[in-house]
C-alpha cells in the first residue's frame, strides 16, 4: 500500500491522474494474489485475511482511479 503513495502524492499537486501507473496496478494485485495463494498452502490466516483485505481495497482504490481518469478525460474536452 505505501508504493502507492508517491504516484498519489504526484496526482494531488498536479491535479492530473494521467500519470498514474496503471501496470504498477497490476503487478501489486498479481503479487497479492500469490500471497494469498502462500497464505493458504502454508495454512496461514493472518497471511491469507490481510491481503484479502487489501486486495478488495485495491479494487476499490482502482475504480476510483478509473473513474478519476475518465472523469478529467471529459472534463478537458
Amino acid at each position: 500500500m505505501v508504493s502507492f503513495i508517491p504516484q498519489a502524492i504526484k496526482s494531488y499537486k498536479t491535479k492530473s491522474v494521467e500519470d498514474l501507473s496503471v501496470w504498477m496496478i497490476v503487478a501489486t494485485f498479481i503479487g497479492t494474489v500469490f500471497w494469498i495463494i502462500y497464505g493458504y498452502l502454508i495454512k496461514s490466516n493472518p497471511v491469507l485475511i490481510m491481503n484479502i483485505i487489501f486486495i478488495l481495497r485495491l479494487n476499490m482504490g482502482n475504480e476510483r482511479i478509473i473513474s478519476f481518469r475518465i472523469f478529467y478525460q471529459f472534463s478537458k474536452n
